[in-house]
């Protein structure tokens, strides 16, 4: 995960939602902005949204996982609007 100028974003919290089931699982970026899901249900879709105080959420829907291989997704949250 990273910011608009492309830097990591490490402490945002990622959930991922199994549409079919209602099964959450969540995980935080580590300082190189990745982050793991492990354990998740085979198949989809799934709903995946990142947020982090100071930051605008970002939503990917329809992922798809299969089993034995690693999904990667590019997420990017952009600065929230100061008021």
């Amino acid at each position: 995960m990273t910011d608009p100028q492309k830097q990591p974003v490490p402490g945002a919290s990622v959930v991922a939602l199994h549409g079919p089931s209602g099964t959450r699982y969540e995980a935080a970026t580590r300082a190189d902005g990745r982050f793991s899901l492990p354990g998740m249900r085979v198949g989809g879709p799934y709903t995946v949204t990142a947020t982090l105080t100071g930051f605008q959420p970002q939503t990917v829907k329809d992922v798809i996982v299969s089993l034995g291989v690693a999904t990667d997704l590019e997420l990017t949250l952009g600065q929230a609007a100061i008021t």
